[in-house]
């Protein structure tokens, strides 16, 4: 039996068919470049690996204290904004990620789903071979973006504003397909040594 070949075909079952007026915030944090290469060399073995943690984690937190996988949309001139939060819980919307550390394009995504359902309060979960880590966010959408790790209690600020406008040109970059390392992704992407676009 392949087995890989049953896990692959699960995986793209999952994928599909979007209208063109949609949008997924995903496509609008992560690098095109870096999606290309996923693409061309069919490796979905990271995607697999992610997918099996959040589903683990949801499960623990199903039970009654959040809401997991929970579907947003957020109508923008012409397109439909969609994402879906890991995990609601109270006031907080909660991303699992199964890399090292906190990345850019991860606060950034958590922050335009925090925008788009008007939460002020976040958490990054990481999740990893080497431990754990949270990180408490909090976007009063003025600007100026807390977070704060909370194993360390380091607390470090960004300066940050996701507002329509923001959201508009993240879109016409990616129409016009020129999202490559936005968030400075290129540092721990594995297609670096490969890709024209890396800064």
């Amino acid at each position: 039996m392949d087995y890989i070949s049953i896990i692959k075909d699960k995986l793209k079952e999952e994928q599909r068919e979007k209208p063109s007026n949609v949008i997924y915030v995903t496509d609008l944090v992560t690098c095109q470049a870096l999606r290309q290469f996923y693409v061309e060399t069919e490796d979905d073995s990271a995607q697999l690996h992610g997918k099996l943690i959040h589903n683990s984690i949801e499960s623990i937190f199903s039970q009654g204290v959040c809401e997991t996988e929970v579907s947003v949309v957020y109508k923008l001139d012409n397109f439909d904004i969609v994402g879906r939060l890991d995990m609601l819980c109270g006031d907080e919307v909660v991303e699992i990620k199964t890399t090292k550390d906190l990345k850019l394009q991860h606060l950034y995504q958590l922050l335009i789903y925090m925008y788009m359902i008007r939460k002020n309060n976040g958490v990054l979960l990481y999740i990893n071979p080497a431990g754990f880590k949270q990180y408490n966010v909090v976007d009063n959408h003025d600007g100026l973006v807390r977070v704060e790790n909370i194993a360390s209690h380091d607390v470090k600020f960004y300066i940050i504003k996701i507002d329509d406008d923001f959201l508009r040109n993240l879109i016409k970059l990616y129409l016009r397909g020129e999202l490559y390392a936005q968030f400075n992704q290129c540092d721990s992407c594995y297609f670096r040594s490969q890709c024209a676009f890396r800064k």
